[in-house]
C-alpha cells in the first residue's frame, strides 16, 4: 500500500512539472526576437552583417540536427562547444531525435538556448538508402547447396518387367523406357539472405 502511494505522488509530481515546462514553452521566439536578443547580448561586440545574413538563410532552411556535425553546429554563435557536444551525444548516445521538445533532455542548454536553437533546426527522419549489393558482393557471400539422389531397387517394379510383343503393342504404355532407378538433383544458391535460386530434377523409377 505505501509503495503505491508512493507511486501516486512521484506520477502527480511528473505530471505537473511536464505541464508546468509545456505551457512555458508555447511560445515560440521569431527570427525578429532573436536579433534583437542576439545584439542585446552582443554588447559592444557587434555582430558582422555576413553572419546575419548566414543566420537567416539557415534560418529559412533549418539543419537536421540528426544529421548536424560539429562543424554544422559551430555556425550559430550563441552555442557554447559544450553545449555542442551534448547535442551531437545526445544523438549519438539516443539515436534520432522525435522532435525537438527532446532538447530539454539536454541539460546545458537554457530555456533561451532552446528557443533560438528552434529557428535553425529541425528534428526529422534519416532515410535510409535502400541497399542494393553489388554482383561482387553476392558472390563473395554466397553459399552452394548441391545435392543427389538415387535409389537402387532390389526388386523388378512392374513396368519394368519383360513382356510379350503382343501384349505391348496392346499397351504400348505398359513398360516404362530407362533404368528403374530413381534419381533426383536440387541446386540450392543463397546470397546473403537477399537473393535466393535453385533448380531440381526428379526421374521417377
Amino acid at each position: 500500500m505505501k509503495y503505491l502511494i508512493c507511486t501516486f505522488f512521484i506520477f502527480i509530481y511528473a505530471f505537473t512539472y511536464a505541464s508546468g515546462q509545456t505551457s512555458q514553452e508555447v511560445h515560440r521566439m521569431t527570427w525578429d526576437e532573436f536579433v534583437a536578443v542576439i545584439l542585446e547580448d552582443a554588447g559592444e561586440e557587434s555582430i558582422d552583417e555576413e553572419t546575419m545574413e548566414r543566420l537567416y538563410e539557415q534560418h529559412l532552411n533549418p539543419l537536421n540536427l540528426n544529421i548536424a556535425t560539429k562543424e554544422d553546429m559551430e555556425e550559430m554563435p550563441f552555442l557554447a562547444e559544450e553545449q555542442i557536444t551534448d547535442i551531437l551525444q545526445y544523438v549519438d548516445r539516443y539515436g534520432p531525435m522525435i522532435s525537438l521538445g527532446e532538447l530539454m533532455m539536454i541539460k546545458s542548454l537554457s530555456k533561451k538556448e532552446r528557443e533560438m536553437l528552434r529557428l535553425f533546426v529541425k528534428a526529422e527522419k534519416i532515410e535510409q538508402p535502400q541497399y542494393i549489393p553489388t554482383l561482387q558482393q553476392l558472390l563473395k557471400h554466397s553459399s552452394h547447396e548441391t545435392i543427389w539422389r538415387t535409389d537402387i531397387p532390389f526388386y523388378t517394379k512392374e513396368g519394368y518387367k519383360d513382356v510379350s510383343p503382343d501384349v505391348l503393342k496392346k499397351s504400348p504404355n505398359k513398360v516404362y523406357r530407362g533404368d528403374n532407378f530413381h534419381h533426383a538433383f536440387r541446386y540450392a544458391y543463397s546470397a546473403s539472405n537477399r537473393l535466393l535460386a535453385g533448380i531440381q530434377i526428379e526421374k521417377d523409377a
